[in-house]
């Protein structure tokens, strides 16, 4: 049976015949054929039914998800993740199939740091919680509660973002969007690459690791750290 290879998991507790998944503030028991699992380390921003899907139609020595944070399966909303997996829901070769958080770094090795939302794919674009992003390139920004719009001022550059619509302005100057921003769990998600290009910096997409790369050197990413997320 082929180990599965998943490229952002959890903390892993083995014991006999079973294994223990822990993930964001929930635990999974589960039971895999082999008890072989390969893991690394802990990133928040999916949420326990990406999960559980995953180790039920992608995991492919996963025999059976027995618990939730200590209740049997069968007795939470998930049962129907429960019960011995017919391998014939697998699909072929899950290698790598987890789907990979978005990181946002800086051309001098500082990464992002996103307290509550994680950047998404929206439309082909990566969608970033602005607040977070702007301030972490030392940006002041200010949110117009009446007319739903958010300013972020840095040296000699405003821009101005309206929730739902696809007109920025740069310095009063309007520039069309092909994406607007919008609300996602009380954050306004933006399109990295016009925030980016609006101040005057280069940036970069890596399919491979999902992250993108800002061409400008930081000095502090406020609550941040110094590597990957």
């Amino acid at each position: 049976m082929k180990k599965v290879l998943i490229s952002f998991l959890f903390v892993v507790f083995l014991l006999p015949a079973t294994l223990v998944w822990a993930w964001e503030d929930h635990i999974i028991l589960g039971r895999t054929y082999d008890g072989e699992v390969d893991t690394t380390h802990t990133i928040p921003g999916y949420s326990l039914e990406q999960m559980l899907k995953f180790l039920y139609y992608e995991a492919s020595n996963v025999e059976e998800i027995l618990a939730i944070d200590g209740v049997p399966i069968s007795k939470t909303p998930w049962k129907k993740y429960g019960g011995k997996i017919n391998p014939k829901v697998k699909k072929p070769d899950p290698i790598d199939t987890m789907p990979r958080p978005i990181n946002v770094a800086f051309s001098n090795g500082l990464f992002v740091y996103f307290p509550d939302q994680r950047p998404v794919f929206y439309k082909n674009r990566v969608m970033v919680p602005l607040r977070a992003f702007a301030e972490a390139l030392s940006a002041n920004v200010s949110w117009n509660q009446q007319d739903q719009s958010i300013k972020i001022q840095k040296d000699n550059t405003m821009i101005v973002f309206k929730i739902n619509s696809n007109i920025m302005l740069i310095n009063g100057i309007e520039k069309k969007m092909d994406i607007a921003p919008y609300i996602l769990n009380k954050r306004t998600m933006t399109p990295v690459r016009y925030i980016c290009e609006a101040f005057g910096y280069q940036v970069s997409w890596d399919n491979n690791a999902k992250m993108v790369l800002v061409n400008v050197d930081v000095d502090f990413v406020p609550g941040g750290y110094g590597n990957e997320q």
